[in-house]
């Protein structure tokens, strides 16, 4: 089916702004932060950047016209020349195509030949040109990503540049080595990573280098080297490092890899950067597979990644597990409770329960115009009452709150049009919103992805409240919400406390929820009882079959798409699998330099599996993702206050998971090895 839209482009008469002088200029209502739906090939926020307008606005105002956070996560990725990254859904990628987007005005970035999607720097004023293209369905922004560290460096920490002189075996050395036993895996069974490559995929390997750079991690032991005082002088392969223009160049790859190697000191390290979406990092991780990894670890993830099927970087992980590399991602931190012990961070409902919508008014308080109100809303009450707003309270100033809602239908397959608003309950008003044009198949219009994503400067201690609302279509699907800033909020109104029937606190998704691979969670490295309170929660289930590849010629001409067929029965994935360190000392990342998030305890459990990858290779035992999610549950410590939730198996623990392997008969463990 077909819908029409109202124009993103509406031309509502004389706007006066203050300036040195007064101007009164006609502004399209884009310009004011004031659109609904695009009409067009462009997103409703590209719509929004394209107007001229725009042009004279700060960045934060322009964040804050486009319901985004102004810079980091979730932001809109941008050149130092101001041109805007873009995701171009093009039906082929030939190269005719890509000369006129560039003849367009577009620089490109990256070529997905398996997705037919082209990421590429536009200016502004070239979007409209270069959504004429002939071949472009549709062009989206490119949200910077986020990683998984919860404090990462900062420029003000650089007094603190690491001078202490070289301590051999791995100069700065992280707790987690004897809290996960790879120290004593090491004296015990002779092992030290030998003759295993361990790829890590973050944000930036030598971009930040206020407090170290890696010449001096390597000079200083932290990294093998050329110039390496204690012997490991094979270099990191740096395979993809982050462009000039990153919107992450934090250097946490590096901090990763420094982890690795005090664990396994003797595995050759690579490296690779997430780059500028989801569809980079999926070929990066691929290319990391043909670089000759056994391992792989990353701590990244991009917003808009399906929560209910596989999508492109899962679709990575499963070619690279087929080749027998073992994958660890880190679980995430999007775990919040309120005072009194509730879940608050997500909320998902088995249904989209529809009702009459709430009277609330545009960002300037003026009425929502009856083309862009949706045609229903939610209801948050379960029961026999009706709530179409659910109320939350933002947490400590300058916490900016990015809310990912996604519904379970799968890409290409959008039969139902969802929205997200956020209003300020003391005044009724939107204080951002969620609107892109989800399309349809028929058509192929659209973001073709069940998702909307906002963020906002929420003020400390301030009411805001959730509307969501159905535009078009008929269905009732399955919907979800994750805050994934969930330090941003501090308290709901609906929770479990007073709500049975949905469900709440489950955080982890995108390509965590992975049957082949693994998510680990993290836990201090001073106290092995309790897990980090901010690692994501599991379960996560998919409805849907993969995500499946854009079928077309070797040359990437005519490229079709395909939605995934829903499952006989729903995919429960018991996600994180275990546990593993973080907080421990790194030479220059982190608060104190001490490395925290999940983001550190993924590469912890890498080290663990290069120690058990050597002693199966020099054993004559098998070794693959399956057999080391294995081996790395069953020889998992317990933790006294975790939950299979939060921690999974356990605290991951070396020594215990070598033991498992020795005691495994071959009988038993090839159909692991094989699968």
């Amino acid at each position: 089916m077909t819908h029409n839209r109202p124009s993103s482009r509406r031309w509502l008469g004389i706007r006066c702004l203050p300036a040195m002088i007064v101007l009164c200029i006609a502004m399209p209502v884009s310009a004011q932060g004031e659109t609904g739906k695009a009409d067009g090939k462009l997103s409703s926020r590209l719509a929004q950047l394209s107007a001229p307008a725009m042009a004279s606005r700060s960045r934060a105002q322009v964040a804050g016209a486009l319901s985004l956070p102004a810079s980091g996560p979730g932001s809109m990725q941008f050149s130092a020349d101001g041109a805007v990254l873009a995701s171009i859904r093009v039906s082929d990628v030939s190269p005719t195509t890509q000369a006129a987007l560039v003849a367009a005005g577009a620089t490109i970035r990256h070529v997905s030949e398996r997705f037919g999607v082209i990421d590429a720097y536009v200016p502004p004023g070239s979007l409209d040109a270069v959504s004429a293209v002939g071949a472009v369905a549709y062009v989206g922004e490119a949200l910077a990503p986020r990683h998984r560290s919860e404090q990462p460096v900062s420029a003000s920490m650089a007094a603190r540049r690491t001078t202490a002189a070289a301590t051999c075996p791995t100069g700065v050395l992280s707790e987690g080595d004897t809290q996960l036993k790879a120290a004593e895996a090491r004296t015990t069974y002779s092992v030290t990573g030998s003759g295993v490559k361990v790829g890590v995929v973050s944000d930036s390997y030598d971009k930040e280098g206020s407090i170290t750079t890696a010449q001096q991690d390597i000079e200083a032991g932290d990294l093998p080297g050329a110039d390496n005082p204690c012997g490991d002088t094979t270099p990191v392969e740096v395979v993809h490092e982050a462009s000039d223009d990153a919107a992450l160049q934090s250097d946490e790859g590096r901090a990763m890899l420094q982890i690795v190697h005090d664990l396994a000191p003797d595995a050759s390290l690579a490296f690779a950067t997430a780059g500028g979406s989801m569809y980079e990092m999926a070929d990066n991780i691929r290319d990391l597979g043909n670089a000759g990894m056994d391992i792989i670890t990353d701590d990244i993830v991009f917003y808009g990644e399906p929560f209910f099927q596989d999508g492109p970087v899962n679709l990575a992980i499963r070619e690279n597990a087929a080749k027998g590399i073992p994958h660890f991602t880190a679980a995430g931190n999007a775990n919040k409770r309120d005072n009194a012990g509730n879940n608050i961070t997500s909320y998902e409902a088995s249904a989209y329960r529809p009702m009459a919508c709430p009277d609330f008014t545009m960002f300037d308080g003026s009425p929502v115009p009856a083309q862009e109100k949706p045609k229903d809303c939610h209801n948050f009450n379960p029961g026999s009452g009706q709530d179409a707003t659910s109320a939350f309270t933002a947490g400590a100033s300058g916490m900016s709150p990015v809310m990912e809602f996604q519904w379970a239908e799968p890409w290409f397959g959008i039969a139902t049009d969802l929205d997200i608003f956020i209003i300020d309950t003391s005044t009724n008003q939107l204080v951002a919103r969620a609107t892109d044009s989800n399309g349809t198949q028929s058509s192929y219009t659209g973001t073709q992805s069940p998702v909307e994503i906002t963020g906002w400067s929420g003020a400390a201690g301030k009411t805001y409240a959730l509307i969501i609302g159905r535009y078009t279509g008929s269905g009732t699907p399955r919907i979800k919400y994750v805050f994934q800033s969930a330090r941003g909020i501090t308290a709901t109104e609906y929770n479990a406390s007073n709500n049975s029937v949905d469900s709440f606190g489950p955080s982890v998704g995108d390509h965590v929820a992975v049957a082949e691979g693994i998510g680990v969670a993290a836990v201090p490295y001073n106290n092995s009882n309790t897990p980090e309170t901010f690692t994501s929660l599991g379960p996560a289930t998919h409805y849907f079959g993969p995500l499946t590849y854009a079928a077309g010629a070797s040359d990437g001409v005519n490229l079709a798409r395909t939605p995934a067929a829903a499952l006989a029965t729903p995919q429960v994935l018991n996600k994180p699998d275990f546990a593993a360190t973080d907080g421990g000392l790194t030479s220059f990342f982190g608060n104190a330099n001490r490395f925290y998030g999940t983001s550190a305890a993924a590469p912890h459990a890498a080290g663990v599996a290069a120690l058990i990858k050597e002693y199966a290779s020099t054993h004559g035992k098998p070794f693959n993702s399956s057999a080391a999610e294995m081996l790395m549950e069953q020889g998992a410590s317990p933790i006294a206050n975790g939950t299979a939730a939060d921690t999974g198996a356990g605290l991951l623990n070396a020594v215990k998971s070598i033991q498992v392997m020795i005691s495994i008969e071959p009988r038993a463990y090839m159909p692991l090895v094989a699968r």
